[in-house]
């Protein structure tokens, strides 16, 4: 039996008039679309990119299938003598909520202007072309851009009925125009406010009963409260405050109360309700021992995403090497018992003091508060080195990970011991030296005879030499290359960045491996934070706009 994948902006009608069907319930009451058809409630009218809908047999035979092969044989029938068409039903009202009662409108679909006057609800209702994508409404002075059948479920999604959510709040004028605030904080605020209107507690989560509301709001079946009237010339934009610039940060961690964090809370602001799902378990080994591995809380997010824009960076490349940071946690309290760094970029104690804090402090910062940090020590980091491009995942990492590599002038940033021969000594007399471990152990012993780097008998020759005076040497693509000691610890510690197995360990090495976890356990977190970043204007003032707005989905 085949089936259909269904994209954005395809519904049961466009998919059935594609195969054929003129009656788009011959698909939707066949058995092997129960599935389907219970998911979504029934509905047919509101499909999700990736449903699949099976497509049956137009000359099914079997015995219990005798009534539809009545029914296929009219539809086929049917398609030949007409082009099939769906209903397309509008409810318009003002920025006050108050119904667009008879107005002409002008409908541009299919190739055709349709006309016609709303009625005393400020309905709209048309037959178009079954597989019609676009249209352009035109009803006085407003103008509206149509996706037809492109409005998602709220309900049994993937992104858990988010995309549904946002487009309904749109359509019904909580969002008056997307671009001039974050989405996913417009979202926030554009729920509560619905939940007022409609006698809902306002708490931001679009819990069964908002859901509910939200749905039967979209089809008209309900209406809020009636809004106060607007001074003259506020339009849609009655929620918007003009401002001149972003803040810096979110506000939410002078209200965050001091005390032990409950399991299972937010780690960040166990009071900020979301419309995203929770924070959750990555997919990787490392993840998957960790219960608040991938912290999705968009406050978290957005603040990552504006230190990003401040610094000229991608939010991902940030939120991915915090990710490797802490070992896969994104905890602000995480601690390495090595080195006592701790935090979202393992700070050391020294580290911590240059940047006018301490590891015990980070230790009770809550993720934003660190974020702060985070930005003072990256800012440090552009400062040292201002070839430093934060928009390259290669040198966000290494600015953690290896600050040495942000200077071009060392490609190498490890080398393995194995490979390397010495150590050695240049002798002002002799050149090369190479040097035994005696003769370090001498100079430790016998240090406050030394002149310079090393110590010598009578006639000159080295009895003992400075360890920091020595170096090794390697062979790389033909050529011989000075190693020094802390190279080789370089190595040591991050000799999983060696993929090629050749002894050496690059500035691009680091940037591969938190390349991987943008790509992989991270992926979703971090590709909302580059979402966010590219929401953000870098400075914006508001002009009131008129009722005219971005496109609806319907």
């Amino acid at each position: 039996m085949p089936s259909h994948i269904v994209h954005q902006g395809e519904c049961l009608s466009s998919i059935a008039k594609r195969y054929g069907f003129a009656d788009p319930m011959v698909l939707w009451t066949d058995a092997a679309n129960k599935e389907l058809h219970d998911r979504r409630g029934g509905d047919a009218n509101v499909l999700y990119p990736g449903d699949v809908v099976f497509i049956p047999e137009r000359d099914a035979t079997a015995p219990e299938a005798g009534e539809r092969k009545g029914v296929l044989a009219l539809a086929r029938e049917t398609a030949e003598a007409s082009s099939p068409t769906r209903k397309l039903h509008l409810i318009l009202r003002d920025a006050q909520g108050q119904p667009l009662a008879g107005r002409a409108f002008s409908l541009e679909v299919g190739g055709e202007t349709l006309t016609g006057t709303t009625d005393a609800a400020g309905a709209l209702v048309r037959e178009i072309p079954a597989d019609a994508a676009r249209a352009t409404l035109d009803v006085d002075r407003y103008r509206w851009d149509l996706d037809i059948a492109h409005l998602n479920p709220i309900a049994n999604t993937p992104d858990e009925g988010y995309s549904g959510i946002v487009e309904r709040l749109r359509n019904l004028g909580y969002i008056p125009d997307p671009e001039l605030e974050p989405a996913l904080q417009a979202a926030l605020r554009a729920l509560r406010r619905f939940q007022e209107d409609f006698g809902l507690p306002a708490s931001g989560h679009a819990d069964d009963d908002t859901r509910a509301a939200l749905e039967a709001a979209h089809r008209g079946e309900v209406a809020p409260a009636p809004r106060e009237a607007l001074p003259e010339g506020e339009g849609a934009a009655r929620a918007v405050n003009v401002v001149e610039a972003l803040p810096a940060t979110p506000p939410l961690c002078a209200a965050l109360v001091r005390k032990a964090r409950k399991a299972g809370a937010n780690a960040v602001s166990p009071g900020t309700p979301s419309v995203l799902r929770p924070a959750r378990k990555g997919t990787c080994g490392m993840c998957a021992r960790h219960e608040d591995c991938l912290d999705n809380d968009p406050n978290v997010l957005l603040a990552i995403a504006e230190m990003a824009r401040r610094l000229d960076g991608d939010a991902a490349a940030f939120l991915g090497v915090i990710h490797l940071a802490t070992g896969h946690t994104t905890s602000p309290r995480v601690r390495n018992p090595g080195s006592n760094a701790v935090g979202l970029l393992q700070l050391t104690p020294g580290t911590a003091a240059e940047l006018g804090t301490s590891t015990e402090a980070l230790a009770d910062m809550c993720r934003i508060e660190q974020i702060e940090v985070a930005e003072a020590y990256f800012e440090a980091r552009k400062q040292a080195c201002p070839g430093a491009d934060f928009r390259e995942v290669r040198d966000v990492a290494l600015a953690v990970l290896e600050p040495a590599g942000l200077d071009p002038a060392q490609p190498i940033l490890g080398v393995s011991a194995a490979i390397c021969r010495g150590p050695f000594f240049d002798d002002p007399g002799a050149g090369r030296v190479e040097i035994s471990d005696d003769m370090i152990a001498y100079f430790k012993a016998h240090r406050k005879e030394a002149t310079g780097q090393a110590i010598r008998a009578q006639d000159g020759q080295l009895l003992g030499v400075d360890e920091k005076a020595t170096y090794y040497t390697a062979m790389r693509g033909g050529e011989e290359i000075r190693v020094t000691r802390r190279q080789r610890a370089v190595y040591k510690r991050s000799s999983g960045l060696d993929r090629d197995g050749d002894g050496f360990v690059t500035r691009d090495d680091h940037g591969v491996t938190v390349g991987d976890l943008i790509a992989g356990c991270a992926k979703e977190a971090c590709d909302r934070a580059r979402a966010l970043q590219a929401a953000l204007p870098q400075a914006y003032q508001i002009t009131v706009p008129g009722a005219a707005g971005a496109a609806k989905k319907a």
